[in-house]
């Protein structure tokens, strides 16, 4: 039964950039919910460009150190994307793999 119950489960795609305490909020927000152990989640890391590069370094160290989750699968592009074509690409990557998902980006906090 919990095998059954584990499959359905929607992976989360997390996409994050350069705001490391809008990423911690978000991360600590969805481990408290019931199932975050068993939920795999994915983290698409934009490039950085411009003036942006220390902030997506700490980013960076940050998400390296998440637990709480079933799986973390961390996706760290080298060159920036830009949001649009991030979420398209990361979306219909785990689609692809699972079927479905949730979508969360790093400034958005949901409740248990």
């Amino acid at each position: 039964m919990n095998d059954d119950r584990e499959m359905n489960f929607a992976p989360i795609v997390l996409f994050v950039y350069n705001r490391p305490e809008h990423t911690k909020r978000t991360i600590e927000s969805l481990q408290k919910n019931t199932g975050a152990g068993e939920s795999i989640l994915y983290i698409y890391s934009d490039g950085a460009k411009g003036n942006s590069v220390d902030a997506v370094e700490k980013v960076r160290q940050y998400i390296g150190s998440i637990t709480g989750f079933k799986k973390v699968e961390i996706i760290l592009r080298e060159q920036n994307m830009g949001l649009a074509d991030s979420v398209i690409t990361g979306v219909t990557e785990v689609i692809t793999r699972h079927g479905k998902v949730i979508v969360m980006e790093d400034d958005i906090e949901v409740t248990p």
